[in-house]
């Protein structure tokens, strides 16, 4: 059975299965891009949405990144990763799409729509209608601008496109492409049916004339291989090449080469011209008037069985007179060269060693788009079915119209020497852009956990970095805190040294008043007189006294006021502490001090001194 590729099936992606592309826009970092230099910044999406639509009209071929980057710009991380996700897509997706050059470029365009909108709108800018129009791209697969009215279609398409997407920047809406591209899917759908229903068609016709052409190319072979070499009479070859040729012709197209009418018919093919060349058959003669008796009923059976009309009875009564005259011992008929009658038939005994290739490589190369270089032209052929009957392909073009047969082995020694080659297979565009999200969200994935990562070591040495600080300043202040220590105690013990010496000094000066002191109280004699410097230690208002006595044995002294009374004693050790404690200051003598000694010496003989 010959082997009919499979049709590609509808697109079934929705915009919704590429929830990823958010995480892409927002987290994903690729080194050389145009990000801005220091965080995010404010570009405005109506800026943008103009830089797109210029670039679109312009029809450039240049990736979006490398425009942008182009124009000096700056531009948020959100806008630089819609180019670059545009960018990636659409060169991935055309670089395996197996699409003819010129196809390439025009699709390649659609990038600059696509940064539009995701910037925008993120997920959404994969709209059902845009999935479905392009993953039914693939239907052109074989589609060249030389291809005739066939090429035309998609080329009318293109500008359609072409004309939408304009019209989608000049709006700011996507509404008319989103039409475009769904009438585009529906066109593309209904191309695939009409393209498999002519598919079906020509299967179906192609089979049974493959099925005619292999037998009647074999049948003609092998007429040719039995006659090849033979002289026979000229009725014999007129009945082969008119009659028997016919019938193993019909007998192999309906039974086929193991069919039982094909076997009877090449045997008795086979028996003809053993019958027919005396080089054969004269050196038995017992056997050929055995094979004489029945040849003409069994030529007539098996006639009746395969063809539909009946042998006419003067053809039947020629082969009877040759084969008679032949069955004579005395018969010198005239005999002829069987090349006359090859060369009518013109056969090709290839078709005796027809090889069929094995599934496997059947499976390895049918059902694809091939590349087919002739005289520096190029032309894109599809290997729609393999026909077993005659080991050829059947090729067509992109809408199921036949472009011809091919022999395999023909086929498969051109593809050796490179003038035939495979397209690449095909990935549909919804499959491309799955890809790509889950390598690119794997990847943003990674960098933001290498920046978390990055953040937590970053916050960690400057936490370190914190602390090291912080430890330094603690030894400082505690330097600062030890110097100011080391500065008390210093002072503290420089105040201590002079307090003692100080307190040293006035010791000496305390000793020194001390023994000016003694020197004076000891100095004393009745006549000085003192002055009471402490309102405290002062009787009756009196300051000032003069000693009039002092008593030895008991080491007193007695002072009196001007008038002679006796006022006060005071012990020599008591005057002391308080000239030292500048209570009591040392006058001296006075002019009174006679009439006061007279007075008091009197009143102590009286018995007026209480002492």
């Amino acid at each position: 059975m010959p082997l009919k590729p499979s049709q590609l099936p509808a697109s079934q992606a929705k915009a919704t299965d590429y929830g990823a592309t958010e995480q892409v826009l927002s987290n994903i970092r690729v080194p050389d891009l145009p990000y801005p230099v220091s965080g995010d910044c404010d570009t405005q999406a109506d800026a943008w949405r103009a830089l797109m639509a210029q670039f679109w009209q312009q029809q450039s071929d240049g990736r979006v990144n490398d425009l942008i980057s182009a124009e000096g710009g700056v531009f948020s991380v959100r806008q630089v990763n819609a180019a670059y996700l545009a960018d990636r897509l659409m060169d991935v997706f055309l670089t395996s799409s197996g699409f003819h050059l010129e196809l390439v470029r025009r699709l390649a365009r659609t990038r600059f729509y696509l940064a539009w909108q995701l910037n925008e709108t993120g997920s959404a800018a994969f709209s059902d209608s845009l999935l479905a129009a392009f993953d039914g791209l693939q239907y052109w697969r074989g589609w060249s601008p030389g291809a005739g009215r066939s090429a035309r279609v998609l080329a009318d398409q293109l500008g359609d496109m072409t004309v939408a997407i304009t019209e989608a920047f000049v709006q700011q809406e996507i509404v008319n492409a989103d039409d475009f591209f769904r009438r585009w899917s529906e066109l593309i759908r209904r191309q695939k049916n009409q393209t498999n229903h002519l598919h079906d068609r020509l299967l179906a016709t192609e089979q049974g004339a493959a099925r005619q052409r292999y037998a009647d190319q074999t049948a003609r072979a092998l007429v040719s291989r039995a006659l090849h070499g033979r002289r026979l009479p000229a009725t014999f070859n007129e009945f082969i090449e008119k009659y028997w040729l016919p019938l193993l012709i019909r007998a192999l197209r309906d039974g086929g080469m193991d069919g039982s009418d094909f076997r009877h018919g090449r045997k008795l093919l086979e028996w003809l011209v053993w019958f027919g060349d005396p080089a054969l058959s004269d050196g038995q003669r017992d056997r050929l008037y055995q094979v004489g008796e029945q040849m003409t009923d069994r030529l007539l059976d098996v006639w009746q069985c395969i063809m539909d009309s009946a042998l006419s009875a003067n053809t039947l009564y020629r082969i009877q007179l040759a084969m008679m005259e032949r069955m004579r011992e005395s018969s010198n008929g005239e005999l002829q060269s069987t090349d006359a009658c090859i060369g009518a038939i013109a056969a090709d005994l290839r078709w005796l060693s027809l090889k069929t290739p094995s599934a496997t490589e059947i499976d390895a190369t049918s059902g694809r788009w091939y590349e087919i270089h002739q005289d520096s032209a190029e032309q894109r052929r599809y290997f729609f079915a393999f026909l077993p009957d005659t080991a050829e392909i059947l090729w067509t073009n992109g809408a199921g119209v036949k472009l011809g047969f091919q022999d395999f082995s023909e086929f498969c020694a051109q593809r050796e020497r490179g003038q035939i080659k495979p397209l690449q297979d095909s990935v549909a565009f919804s499959c491309v852009l799955m890809q790509i999200l889950a390598v690119l969200a794997a990847a943003a994935a990674h960098q933001k956990r290498e920046r978390t990562t990055a953040a937590a070591l970053a916050h960690a040495r400057a936490e370190a970095l914190r602390r090291e600080r912080q430890q330094r300043e603690e030894e400082h202040q505690q330097q600062l805190e030890a110097r100011k220590v080391e500065v008390e105690r210093l002072q503290l013990q420089a105040e201590d040294q002079r307090l003692d010496k100080a307190k040293a000094q006035e010791e000496m000066a305390w000793q020194e008043r001390l023994r000016t002191a003694e020197k004076q109280v000891f100095g004393l004699k009745p006549g000085h007189w003192i002055m009471i410097l402490d309102p405290l230690i002062t009787e009756a208002g009196v300051e000032r006294m003069k000693l009039a006595m002092r008593l030895s044995t008991r080491r007193k002294m007695v002072f009196v006021d001007r008038f002679g009374l006796n006022q006060r004693e005071l012990q020599e050790q008591e005057l002391v502490e308080y000239i030292v404690a500048e209570q009591i200051r040392v006058l001296g003598s006075g002019v009174n001090f006679d009439d006061t000694l007279s007075d008091v010496v009197g009143r102590i003989r009286g018995g007026h001194y209480s002492g």
